[in-house]
């Protein structure tokens, strides 16, 4: 009876404690960029533009020049576009908590220090452009899952189409949610057939992951355009400090990037165990058990950013959040192991923490996850 209490009363609180403590970190840092006191390495990547010439990743930072006000002030919409394009996954998760009658094994699959507070934890992750792949495949589940009326449906699918053209131009490692639409699609495949509009529009989902490639294989651009680019910011009001980082790597090879990551041993073993923290929760679900192929498919196609770049955590977090859209994408009410009680819960969901960036110093709070934030 008393297990029964906890179980009906506590999730919902945690989590309104967790998201509301990572949603004020999130808006501490950015109220930090707003004023220029730091100069993260995302929002140059958000910059890169078209100044110079085609180039991947550049469509925002060419939205940025032809219509934000420059300045601070641009920078600050770069912000609150970031915050606002995290409201898709969170509403998600807490409409499906509530229809998984918000058990424990949902609230560590949602709570998990690698999913969607991954980037509260650890907010050198925040602003990254996968957010807008994962806000695009978050509304085409609330569409085909949460969503009765076709009008609505329609438009929210819609929207989720032209918001991941923006992402797959905007960042190529959103092409590695491919497998993830493609199992959304699939196992929405009745609802497509009974609706024309929702099938032409649902199928664009995995030929934009292709354009992305392609966009990214062949427009790399050099390091000319990479002046012009700086010379157009600076223009506008940037900073100089946003030509550096992300902009800085405009045109380098491939290996240039494997390099980086080779050169990180040992580093990537601390990884190993990370990793099987991370899908501890996916892995000890329902739906594990009767979509591991699938599992692996995903696997298999994300692996390959382990390999070309070292940001390891966002790597696995980008794993974790499409599985777990995948897992909401399902109507039915997931079972969870019977490990996950409240006490093995909140140790899991408080315990660690999961750094972005391979060489992250050991002795910093990142790895101590939440309670580390929180104590402080």
């Amino acid at each position: 009876m008393f297990s029964s209490i906890i179980h009906k009363s506590l999730v919902p609180y945690l989590v309104g404690i967790l998201f509301s403590i990572g949603l004020l970190r999130l808006t501490f840092v950015g109220f930090q960029i707003s004023n220029g006191e730091i100069a993260p390495y995302a929002i140059s990547e958000w910059l890169i533009n078209y100044s110079g010439g085609f180039v991947r990743r550049g469509l925002l930072g060419q939205l940025f020049l032809n219509h934000s006000p420059g300045g601070l002030v641009g920078i600050t919409f770069i912000v609150a576009l970031g915050l606002l394009i995290l409201s898709p996954i969170f509403y998600l998760s807490l409409i499906w908590l509530r229809s998984q009658k918000w058990n424990w094994a949902s609230f560590v699959l949602v709570c998990n220090p690698a999913a969607l507070l991954f980037v509260a934890w650890d907010t050198g992750s925040f602003l990254r452009k996968e957010s807008i792949g994962i806000a695009a495949m978050s509304l085409v589940v609330t569409a085909y899952s949460f969503t009765e009326k076709v009008l609505f449906r329609r438009i929210l699918v819609l929207s989720a189409v032209l918001l991941y053209l923006i992402a797959v131009l905007a960042s190529e490692v959103n092409s590695f949610l491919l497998p993830f639409f493609v199992y959304i699609l699939w196992k929405s495949r009745n609802l497509l057939a009974a609706d024309r509009f929702l099938l032409l529009t649902s199928t664009s989902l995995p030929m934009l992951s292709v354009l992305g490639i392609f966009v990214a294989a062949f427009f790399q651009g050099n390091s000319r355009m990479a002046l012009i680019m700086c010379d157009s910011l600076l223009e506008k009001g940037v900073p100089e400090a946003y030509c550096g980082n992300a902009m800085g790597f405009i045109g380098e090879p491939i290996t240039t990037y494997i390099g980086s990551v080779l050169n990180s041993y040992p580093a990537y073993f601390l990884y190993i165990p990370l990793f099987v923290l991370s899908v501890f929760p996916i892995i000890t679900h329902s739906w594990f058990k009767l979509n591991k192929p699938w599992f692996l498919s995903f696997l298999i196609f994300v692996a390959p950013l382990f390999v070309i770049a070292v940001d390891y955590g966002r790597w696995i977090s980008l794993f974790v959040l499409g599985c777990l859209i995948c897992i909401m994408s399902e109507k039915t009410q997931g079972v969870g192991h019977r490990v996950w009680k409240p006490m093995t819960s909140v140790l899991f969901v408080f315990g660690w923490g999961l750094p972005h960036y391979l060489n992250t110093p050991i002795d910093t709070l990142i790895w101590l996850g939440p309670i580390a934030w929180i104590l402080t």
